[in-house]
């Protein structure tokens, strides 16, 4: 009986941690992507005079090496910030 009391004890304090993590998530508690979001936008220059684009999607978007690069050096009159999400795809 005392092994069940333990088990029982050890998933509600699982279920209970798991939804924790998950309002704080859902409910925007603290910002999950914030140090991505900044090291994707590192070298970004924030001036007023520039027009700004925000490009969204996932770890195609987030990608260094990708379109996003590209556009930073064919568009430098545009200030374009990375709202990309490394590690999500479609599937996910």
């Amino acid at each position: 009986m005392k092994i069940f009391r333990i088990i029982f004890a050890l998933l509600f304090g699982l279920f209970l941690g798991i939804s924790i993590i998950e309002i704080c998530y859902r409910y925007q508690f603290w910002d999950f992507y914030a140090k991505e979001f900044q090291l994707l936008n590192a070298g970004v220059s924030d001036s007023s005079a520039k027009k700004r684009v925000l490009l969204i999607g996932d770890s195609f978007t987030a990608d260094h090496n990708g379109f996003t690069k590209s556009l930073r050096r064919n568009l430098p009159e545009y200030s374009i910030y990375n709202g990309g999400i490394p590690g999500f795809c479609p599937v996910q």
